[in-house]
């Protein structure tokens, strides 16, 4: 009985990544732009770069400063003083509701300069908010601390969702540029949206019941 068992939570387990591999949910890019201010000529556009990876689990990355034609990044040796990516996409389908999402960020931020970025997630079928979340990286110079960000957090939606729209909107700003003493990078806003591990696991121990009853007719 219990090497039964021993097998049994076996198959549930190669089940459940087997589920994992097919898993597939949609991202679809609604939205991807961005400027920088240069003081001599204006506003100037820009398209921060994106990737995107839908399974075994959705996820989406976000590079300002490797933005095209255009770094969104401000001071150091860059005229601009002001940088501003706005990304919008939905996530849909997959075998299990999205319970949040973990969020890494990097980025530099040295002197009179910020960093922030803010997130909003709505739920499509009731249009209502389930995360907004936002967070700010100060330097020295603006009552922070100067050096590389790094920072990596678990965000609970207030309701899993299988259909939902994310707005992230990063913004970078020095008060003088070009400037060493100023600077604000914003390299890489890194999101991955995690499943409901109930339901994941239902779906493998399924897949590994139907296994099982196919040996058993063997």
């Amino acid at each position: 009985m219990q090497l039964r068992y021993g097998k049994l939570v076996v198959s549930a387990i190669v089940a459940l990544a087997v589920a994992g591999a097919y898993a597939q949910w949609t991202i679809t890019i609604e939205r991807n732009e961005g400027v920088v201010l240069d003081p001599s000529v204006g506003f100037l556009g820009t398209t921060p770069r994106l990737a995107t990876y839908a399974a075994p689990l959705p996820q989406v990355y976000v590079f300002p400063v490797l933005a095209s034609p255009l770094p969104i990044a401000a001071g150091d040796a860059l005229p601009f003083p002001f940088g501003q990516a706005v990304v919008q996409y939905t996530v849909s389908g997959g075998p299990a509701p999205i319970t949040g999402v973990f969020v890494t960020t990097n980025g530099f931020v040295f002197g009179r300069a910020s960093v922030s970025w803010s997130k909003t997630v709505v739920d499509i079928p009731t249009n209502r908010p389930i995360l907004t979340y936002t967070a700010v990286f100060n330097g020295a110079g603006l009552g922070g601390s100067n050096g590389p960000i790094f920072n990596a957090q678990f965000l609970n939606f207030s309701t899993p969702s299988s259909n939902f729209r994310v707005t992230d909107t990063i913004t970078v700003f020095t008060l003088e540029a070009p400037s060493a003493n100023d600077v604000a990078f914003a390299f890489q806003i890194g999101q991955e949206f995690v499943p409901e591990p109930a339901s994941m696991l239902a779906l493998g121990v399924g897949l590994a019941g139907l296994v099982g009853l196919r040996r058993r007719k063997k």
